[in-house]
């Protein structure tokens, strides 16, 4: 009995000592992170609060504010806050590193999809770990919020008025510029709504949580963020998941025709190429190029939910770009060529539940759209350079995407301009799953190829079929998704691609 004894206040012993050491390395930890913000000049804070959005029913959430300083640089002056969810993992024994969503546009509504995103996606992290979602500074739930009220009110009444796309595209910049002019009068500092600021906003979400490090999941302008916070913050993050994304060195206001001329190509050759698609949309080029010039020459009157529109050939070359955003439904390239056809056939009414998607309020930020783009992208290019680049392209592509209206927006958007050290391509060994759409026409897989060649341990793969945000969009990319969440270091199952 004596042994027995000694054995157990040994192993007691032992217990105490473990418990002491995680003590002192938690203790450790937290002042050394606790420093570096006395170092920063600032300390971020979380407060809980009620969700602002609505919550989808069986869910475990805790909502709260993050708040930052405006300017990090100026660490006593305004400060910001940043609505945060928290979706609490289904497992008794979660992972203790989240999945953090980082939502695209710039200036996109992540927490107005939230039912969306738990149902393509979230609910099979939450088998794992905690969830992530939050208001990027400056969009919807954050506060401020730069959005510029009546920029949809504006879209419904120009197409009303059946003004052409670019007198649309050039009344749009008297608009935008007045907005800015309410902005700054509103004290809000332009300047500081870039990926910088953005980056540091996710470490310091990750911080106030608790989280010793996190797993991002970047979509589009989000997997830019995402290359950001491994940039700028590599200790922070585990792993992280680069969706559609775009690479730091890209131009791709000079390359945003080319993009969506490739993703269209693609359909109407794979169309032709197909005995099934041919015989039921014969020439399927030819006769999208005859419906926008027809519906240029002669807009369409359409009746929508807020009255009558015009619909043109350059809504056409919309819709079909929209189509390829899996928003639209994982089918939405298959549908393209019906839905050319039934345009060319002059039914356009046939087609006003998608035009209505086209015109819905999205609770979009154009505040935070174009303090970023002035201040990343359009610096570094010119519209003269855009024209030149896509002159091979048709014309009605080129005329479509390469107008002077951003580069004008931007020449008097107080955003400053970005280092161009940060346009560097961002080289990582963090494990890295880079993940791009075969007909993705805004961040083509050669975008995503880029990326991956500078980021040491990652692992590529184009899905086929589909368009922008590929686990959304694809069982088969979810699944190699969530295999490396699970372990980031071994080269994910993906023989899914081949069925």
């Amino acid at each position: 009995m004596l042994r027995m004894h000694k054995k157990v206040e040994k192993l007691v012993a032992f217990v105490v000592l473990l418990f002491i050491t995680a003590i002192l390395i938690g203790c450790q930890k937290a002042d050394t992170e606790g420093s570096i913000y006395d170092a920063l000049g600032y300390v971020p804070t979380f407060t809980s609060s009620a969700c602002q959005f609505n919550v989808p029913e069986g869910t475990n959430v805790e909502c709260g504010y993050l708040t930052v300083p405006e300017d990090r640089n100026l660490p006593d002056g305004s400060t910001i806050r940043l609505h945060v969810a928290v979706f609490k993992s289904t497992s008794p024994d979660p992972a203790l590193d989240p999945v953090i969503h980082l939502y695209g546009g710039p200036g996109g509504s992540l927490l107005d999809l939230v039912n969306y995103y738990l149902n393509v996606g979230g609910y099979d992290f939450l088998k794992t770990r905690d969830y992530v979602l939050f208001s990027q500074r400056g969009t919807r739930y954050a506060e401020p919020y730069l959005d510029c009220p009546g920029a949809v009110e504006l879209m419904w009444e120009m197409s009303g008025r059946g003004l052409t796309y670019y007198e649309r595209r050039m009344e749009e910049i008297d608009f935008y510029l007045a907005c800015q002019e309410d902005l700054l009068d509103r004290g809000i500092n332009l300047t500081t709504y870039n990926s910088t600021e953005n980056a540091a906003d996710v470490n310091d979400l990750r911080f106030v949580l608790g989280y010793e490090q996190v797993n991002l999941y970047g979509v589009s302008y989000g997997a830019r963020l995402a290359l950001a916070v491994m940039r700028d913050f590599p200790n922070a993050v585990r792993s992280a998941i680069i969706d559609s994304g775009y690479p730091m060195n890209i131009h791709i206001n000079h390359e945003f025709a080319l993009s969506a001329a490739r993703a269209f190509d693609l359909i109407f050759e794979g169309c032709a190429a197909d005995t099934t698609c041919d015989s039921r949309y014969p020439d399927l080029e030819t006769t999208f190029y005859r419906v926008i010039d027809n519906l240029n020459n002669n807009p369409a009157l359409v009746s929508l939910s807020r009255g009558e529109v015009y619909i043109d050939g350059d809504d056409i070359i919309d819709l079909t770009f929209g189509s390829l955003y899996t928003f639209y439904g994982p089918d939405g390239v298959s549908w393209i060529p019906q839905m050319i056809t039934i345009a060319d056939r002059g039914d356009l009414q046939d087609l006003a539940s998608a035009f209505e998607v086209m015109f819905a309020d999205s609770n979009f930020s154009e505040g935070m759209y174009y303090s970023v783009l002035c201040r990343e992208e359009v610096p570094f290019d010119s519209y003269e350079t855009a024209r030149s680049l896509t002159a091979d392209l048709q014309s009605q592509i080129q005329d479509h995407y390469v107008t002077p209206s951003m580069f004008n927006i931007c020449d008097a958007w107080e955003s400053g301009q970005i280092d161009p050290e940060k346009k560097e391509p961002v080289n990582s060994d963090i494990p890295a799953l880079v993940l791009t759409g075969q007909y993705d026409p805004i961040t083509p897989p050669s975008y995503n190829r880029i990326i991956a060649e500078t980021l040491s341990n990652s692992f590529f793969y184009e899905i086929p079929g589909i368009g922008h945000g590929a686990m959304r969009g694809n069982k088969c990319a979810l699944d190699i998704g969530l295999q490396f969440l699970d372990d980031p270091t071994s080269e994910p199952d993906a023989s899914c691609l081949q069925q």
